[in-house]
């Protein structure tokens, strides 16, 4: 089995980290934007919701053309479309076409999601092996996470939200120039792009029962981070008071919780197996949510609602690299298609969730923890119920 290099994930990694910014940067945004526009804040939440919408689309387009024309080609170009919507998103002054350029950049931005984990399984076959080599991955996009809202704020601080926008697209115009240099073609062979072809393979992908479990139970599972990054700001800053400047240092913490998780993972999963440890994921992240609704609902102390959300936000990369890491074991030469499918449905079961938010203007600590236990609750459903029984 080749080795995979260092330099190649570290590229990967950094490629990847454009979705996390491109959500969080701009978070600590969200309520100035609303006063700007003259919006209710459910419209402005509404950004979030449609990025990731997009994002999920995306994916079912872009995986089967990276299983027919090359990994390498459809991860340069979604990435110079992703860069070049960014100036549109600054020059932006209507909510509406806000919108809808965060629904293509969201589609733009996929292509480094379905690569990524197709060309990582073009190079290594053992699932504990890709779990690992998926939380590396994963441990290197969290610095995006970790500094986003604080850059987001420091921006602030200097310029209006348009700004953010504008060092975005510096960011994706670096990844252009890493993807060109740094990443290789790795498909084994390329076949002609067929639509008959195309709807067989997602076919036989959703004729599994197994396989529809690990991808509900990871969109069921990110749609608990969904209820944060939609109504985290309006909690913190409106409801709780933190300063939009100081809004960053409190999401960090969610970031380093995720960090820390993810190396836990990456040490482990070679001797305990990613189903064991996506099982207790999955129970630590019920226990979180749990332990934050019962905050809000008894308007408990704000510390212990951040330490709750930090250790539900902490279980993501443990839940999403070894189901990913589950799925492409199953199906190898559908690595691609199984990869945008089960990411599709990962954001688009949480862009979902968003949107519903956005729609009932739930933007305090009850809706956010809630919408967070219930969407842990299915996941578990999802896991134990199709998974475990069907696999």
């Amino acid at each position: 089995m080749p080795r995979v290099p260092f330099s190649l994930l570290l590229t990967l990694g950094l490629v990847a980290m454009l979705t996390p910014l491109a959500i969080d940067m701009y978070l600590p945004s969200l309520p100035r934007i609303a006063r700007d526009l003259g919006v209710a804040p459910g419209a402005v939440q509404g950004t979030v919701s449609a990025y990731v919408a997009g994002f999920a689309l995306g994916q079912l387009a872009l995986g089967p053309l990276a299983d027919s024309l090359g990994r390498r080609p459809v991860l340069l170009w979604g990435t110079l479309v992703f860069t070049l919507l960014c100036p549109l998103c600054a020059l932006s002054t209507d909510i509406g076409f806000l919108q809808w350029l965060r629904i293509g950049q969201g589609g733009a931005g996929a292509a480094a999601s379905v690569v990524i984990y197709a060309l990582l399984r073009d190079l290594v076959s053992d699932r504990n092996e890709l779990a690992r080599l998926f939380s590396t991955i994963t441990l290197v996009v969290t610095l995006a996470p970790l500094l986003a809202p604080m850059l987001g704020g420091w921006v602030l601080l200097l310029a209006d939200w348009h700004a953010i926008f504008w060092v975005l697209g510096a960011f994706g115009a670096a990844a252009c120039l890493l993807v060109a240099a740094k990443v290789p073609e790795t498909l084994p062979a390329k076949a002609p792009l067929a639509l008959g072809t195309v709807l067989g393979n997602y076919r036989t992908l959703l004729a599994k029962p197994a396989l529809l479990g690990l991808m509900f139970c990871s969109g069921l599972s990110f749609s608990g981070l969904m209820a944060f990054l939609t109504a985290g700001s309006f909690v913190y800053i409106d409801q709780f008071g933190v300063p939009e400047g100081h809004f960053g240092y409190y999401f960090g913490l969610n970031v380093l919780s995720l960090m820390a998780l993810t190396f836990v993972n990456g040490r482990l999963v070679g001797r305990k197996g990613a189903e064991r440890l996506l099982a207790f994921a999955l129970g630590l992240q019920c226990l979180a949510a749990l332990v934050a609704l019962a905050t809000a609902w008894w308007n408990g102390p704000f510390w212990l609602l951040v330490v709750a959300v930090m250790t539900y936000v902490g279980c993501l990369s443990m839940v999403g690299s070894n189901i990913m890491a589950l799925v492409l074991e199953q199906l190898p030469a559908l690595a691609g298609t199984a990869a945008s499918l089960t990411g599709s449905l990962r954001f688009g079961i949480g862009a979902g969730v968003g949107a519903l938010m956005a729609a009932a203007q739930g933007h305090d600590a009850l809706a956010m923890t809630g919408t967070m236990t219930a969407s842990v609750l299915l996941a578990c459903f999802s896991f134990w119920g199709l998974y475990r029984r069907f696999r």
